[in-house]
């Protein structure tokens, strides 16, 4: 007994070894981007838009990852992007990137009932993904992604989550109050959840200055010091609220393949 007890030590060794062993370094990246728009117009019903794209490609880091700084961009407006020029991408700064075939087609399904198809497209050495449908419906809750794979390239995943994301319910500022540097936002539904980020977006029409944020989505948000002194020096005194939006995200491995899967919602207009 003595003797057994003695040598159990060195039979568990390699379990636990296996144990602790880190995983592969990342060599591939594939990117699943599902985007819902609502816009609402004065005296008609809330236009409701949704689309799929996706993008596989070699790289050693993944394009999911939690916000590390809350950043807000400040622009007259027409001059660029939701005036987040300053915002830094997650993805590695790759000026060719090497396109991976993953396979054809990718399946949204929410459990046996399909939602979307996305079928390969090829121009020179690009490969991407788009949806057979050029607009969607609402995509349900429940919703798993299939990626056949490709050998050589990314490899197969199956019934991976879709993270389900809904609009910031605000309650700071409501309908009739002004965005100002001094507005403190605030929604009722956050989800304290680092890889989800909340978009909050301001217009002043004269003179015409947008102000845009990416912020954390712990339910509340003030301008910082030097956004507020940035506002007060182009002249923003006061606006309305122009944008509400939410980005839920999830990486996902397998060997040396990192997924992310990301879901925008978007409503612009009146809230």
């Amino acid at each position: 007994m003595k003797h057994a007890l003695w040598t159990l030590p060195l039979l568990l060794a390699p379990i636990a070894l296996a144990q602790v062993s880190k995983p592969p370094p990342i060599t591939k990246v594939g990117d699943v981007y599902l985007t819902r728009t609502q816009i609402a117009v004065p005296g008609m019903p809330a236009q409701v838009t949704a689309a799929v794209t996706a993008s596989f490609f070699r790289s050693t880091s993944s394009l999911a990852a939690p916000l590390t700084r809350e950043v807000c961009g400040v622009q007259e407006g027409g001059d660029g992007p939701l005036g987040l020029t300053s915002v830094p991408s997650n993805a590695s700064p790759v000026e060719a990137p090497t396109f991976l075939d993953a396979g054809t087609p990718l399946v949204l399904r929410a459990g046996s009932k399909g939602y979307a198809q996305l079928k390969r497209t090829r121009q020179g050495s690009r490969i991407s993904y788009v949806s057979t449908v050029p607009t969607l419906p609402a995509p349900p809750p429940g919703l798993v992604l299939d990626i056949p794979g490709a050998p050589g390239g990314f490899p197969a995943f199956k019934g991976v989550e879709v993270p389900p994301s809904d609009l910031p319910r605000l309650t700071v500022p409501t309908r009739d109050e002004d965005v100002t540097p001094s507005t403190t936002f605030r929604w009722s539904n956050p989800t304290h959840d680092a890889n989800t980020t909340v978009l909050l977006m301001g217009m002043q029409e004269d003179p015409e200055l947008v102000v845009s944020c990416l912020v954390r989505d712990d339910g509340t948000f003030s301008f910082p010091p030097e956004v507020v002194a940035q506002l007060k020096a182009k002249g923003f005194t006061s606006g309305m609220l122009t944008g509400v939006g939410r980005t839920s995200g999830r990486t996902y491995r397998s060997g040396d393949a990192a997924l992310s899967v990301r879901n925008f919602v978007l409503a612009l207009g009146e809230r």
